[in-house]
């Protein structure tokens, strides 16, 4: 998928500053957590927000953005920073409260690491 300049440069960035993939998902966490916010209660308030799929549109929201989004956008900034390929990638659906929740998992060579950008959380385990 083609990206536009801006998400480019913003991958260039952050990969510049990473020495391999773990700093690099660490520093995309750090990124995000700066433009986007997580909020049970923003669930319902942006409810509309939840159908937007196209990548700029999302680009240009900064305040909250559901978990599927957060998890599209950073999978998009691991693939193209390739030290990850998509097929590494799943998304894995979880129950939290009353909603269901996404993040995403990478399977990386004997470790793997489940990242939630919606909570800024990481686990490493191995494989």
């Amino acid at each position: 998928k083609n990206v536009s300049l801006v998400i480019s440069r913003k991958i260039s960035d952050i990969k510049h500053k990473s020495k391999n993939g773990e700093e690099f998902i660490n520093n995309c966490l750090k990124f995000f957590s700066t433009k986007y916010y997580a909020s049970r209660v923003g669930v319902f308030a942006h409810i509309n927000q939840h159908f937007i799929t196209d990548l700029n549109s999302l680009w240009t929201i900064n305040g909250y953005l559901a978990c599927h989004q957060q998890d599209f956008l950073l999978r998009l900034f691991l693939v193209k920073s390739k030290f990850f390929s998509d097929s590494q990638i799943t998304t894995v659906h979880t129950r939290y409260i009353l909603m269901i929740h996404q993040h995403l998992r990478i399977v990386s060579k004997n470790k793997v690491i489940d990242v939630d950008p919606y909570f800024g959380k990481i686990t490493v385990s191995k494989s």
